[in-house]
């Protein structure tokens, strides 16, 4: 953790594994650092490095994962991660934080609190259902903060936490989308997370055109790039 923290908007989101899943496995080369987590019967790891060279050695724990996070991410990550493994999935993303002192706004009166009730539609319209699964959904609509929006009493848009705590899964149904939901949702949630001690940061996978201008909009401010390898 003291070689993490010296980076702890960056490390986030392994700083908050290690305090949520059992170590498996890990190792220390100078300046990174890599862990295996328990996860169900799953395992996943995490990779902290900037040098390529300690990124393969700390990289050899994850022999037999299946699932991974690298923060911060380089062009050359995956092949010192993976070595010769070819990936299934690979989102690139930015990640992307709100500083303590940039105030937002209020959010309109539709959005809502909401529950592991809506479980089914959020996994069945997540555009990245390939990297998760509806367990994983589940428990974090019962964790939360997760927020909604609701039309003719149907769910209609939504917005929650992943397990690393960062903002995601922001989903409005294509029927009602430029009604300003998705920027509603955005507030209610940034507004969550600073309730219960969280700093705001989201993933926005580097192609995403309608995100990123929205999150930058509200003051969120570029940090690296990351990368979830399935």
């Amino acid at each position: 953790q003291e070689l993490l923290k010296r980076e702890p908007i960056v490390n986030y989101g392994f700083l908050k594994y290690l305090g949520k899943y059992e170590v498996k496995r890990a190792a220390l080369c100078g300046g990174s650092c890599a862990a295996v987590f328990g996860f169900g019967e799953e395992r996943f790891g995490a990779l902290y490095s900037r040098d390529e060279c300690e990124a393969r050695e700390v990289c050899r724990v994850f022999e037999g994962i299946t699932d991974l996070a690298i923060e911060p991410a380089f062009d050359w990550s995956i092949k010192a991660a993976l070595d010769d493994r070819t990936p299934k999935s690979v989102l690139h993303a930015a990640m992307l934080y709100l500083p303590e002192g940039v105030q937002v706004g209020e959010p309109s009166g539709d959005v809502v609190e909401i529950g592991v009730e809506h479980a089914e539609t959020v996994y069945m319209n997540y555009a990245r259902a390939e990297l998760v699964d509806i367990a994983y959904i589940r428990e974090r609509l019962a964790e939360g903060p997760a927020v909604g929006v609701f039309r003719e009493g149907a769910l209609a848009g939504w917005a929650m936490t992943h397990d690393d705590m960062a903002m995601g899964m922001l989903t409005v149904l294509p029927e009602y989308r430029r009604q300003g939901m998705a920027y509603d949702m955005t507030l209610a949630l940034i507004r969550k997370m600073r309730q219960i001690g969280e700093l705001p940061i989201v993933h926005i996978s580097k192609d995403n055109s309608m995100s990123l201008p929205l999150v930058r909009k509200l003051g969120f401010l570029e940090i690296c790039d990351v990368m979830f390898i399935s």
